[in-house]
């Protein structure tokens, strides 16, 4: 009985302490508790869906002087690329479903119709929401990535 539990001590000794001479191979020698070798982590992948280039037409450069007295100075050719987007430039464009009406096809929570078709009342509160929000009210920015 004695031999038997001489011998896991001992085993105990010489296989939890590297100051005793037994470690093991994937243990680095300073510090028992790090292994020497990590595996790799597996690159993360994001697909990004292929969106339709948008080419600002002269309908929608006409706008510019009222973008860049509203928006900032930074965001006045995202903001006309949402208007190239949403209405082609027409502040009377309604949709298809006649839910959205104006530069930035506003649905009837931002306003009247009268409002919403008024380029100066829909420029303002276009550059109100995304000065608070970015483009988060419009789904084609966001799934540009703006």
């Amino acid at each position: 009985m004695k031999v038997p539990l001489l011998a896991f001590f001992l085993s105990m000794l010489f296989f939890t302490s590297p100051a005793y001479g037994i470690v093991s191979e994937d243990v680095h020698p300073a510090s028992p508790l790090v292994p020497i070798y990590a595996p790799p982590k597996e690159p993360t992948v994001v697909y990004t869906p292929p969106v339709k280039r948008v080419r600002i037409t002269r309908g929608v450069e006409r706008w510019r002087s009222l973008v860049a007295k509203y928006f900032p100075a930074d965001a006045v050719d995202e903001a006309l690329l949402c208007i190239s987007i949403e209405s082609g430039g027409n502040p009377e464009n309604v949709s298809s479903s006649g839910k959205y009406v104006g530069l930035f096809q506003m649905d009837s929570d931002w306003g009247s119709f009268e409002q919403r078709t008024d380029p100066v009342w829909a420029v303002r509160n276009a550059a109100n929401s995304y000065k608070a929000k970015g483009w988060a009210a419009w789904p084609p920015m966001k799934a540009r990535g703006y």
